[in-house]
């Protein structure tokens, strides 16, 4: 046990070495405690302890375990795993849990199949802003989608995908290159249809089985999930 003692208790209240721990320490008080060497290892205490909280209970502002791991096996309705991704994104204790996860299935060799599905876990999911059900002519539909500073449009018709992806406030210069595949239950290692974005962004599936599809996007290190993609 410490035998040195406060310089001047005077000079302290009740809740000051909390105020200077967390940076709202008033001036005095923080001169203080780089003259005292009593409060000063006092103020360490409580950081040792304040740490050891956040440790046990961080849990309190998480979603739970399961919700995570269902998260990282993307079991969560779409609502729900937009909140998750949200939330995994600034936090880094579940970033880790999210990592173990994958690392783990990375253990056992994946195929495509598994390797996209596994890609859909971590992947942001677009909210459709504006749909067209009547498309100019013939059957089909268009539709805009965006999540963070990324635009997607898509029209469907006759067994045909076709897409476009560009980003708010950049050049127009920007690279788009990058990977599309469409998922869906039936899908087989062998029929993922799949398409090269090129780089202007551009993207296009042609002679489609008419199916329930999730548009998987991979632009650059970022993938963008559109669920419910219907093709006739």
């Amino acid at each position: 046990m410490s035998r040195i003692r406060c310089i001047n208790a005077a000079e302290i209240e009740e809740g000051d070495l909390i105020a200077y721990l967390h940076g709202d320490a008033a001036p005095q008080v923080t001169a203080h405690i780089a003259r005292c060497a009593y409060c000063m290892e006092q103020v360490e205490r409580l950081r040792m302890v304040d740490v050891q909280l956040l440790a046990a209970f961080y849990r309190d502002a998480c979603p739970a375990a399961e919700v995570l791991a269902d998260f990282a096996l993307n079991r969560l309705p779409a609502t729900e795993k937009l909140r998750v991704a949200a939330h995994v994104r600034g936090c880094a204790a579940c970033q880790g849990e999210v990592a173990g996860v994958r690392d783990l299935t990375d253990q056992v060799p994946r195929s495509l199949l598994a390797h996209l599905r596994q890609s859909l876990a971590l992947a942001l999911v677009a909210r459709p802003v504006a749909l067209a059900t009547t498309p100019v002519r013939g059957r089909g539909w268009r539709g805009r989608f965006e999540v963070e500073d990324m635009v997607i449009t898509l029209s469907s018709q006759a067994g045909h995908l076709t897409g476009r992806v560009r980003r708010r406030g950049v050049p127009p210069a920007m690279d788009y290159t990058g990977q599309a595949w469409l998922l869906s239950q039936a899908a087989t290692e062998e029929s993922v249809p799949h398409s090269r974005i090129d780089d202007r962004g551009r993207f296009h599936f042609a002679t489609l089985a008419a199916d329930t599809y999730t548009l998987l996007l991979q632009v650059g290190t970022q993938h963008v999930v559109l669920e419910t993609i219907q093709v006739e």
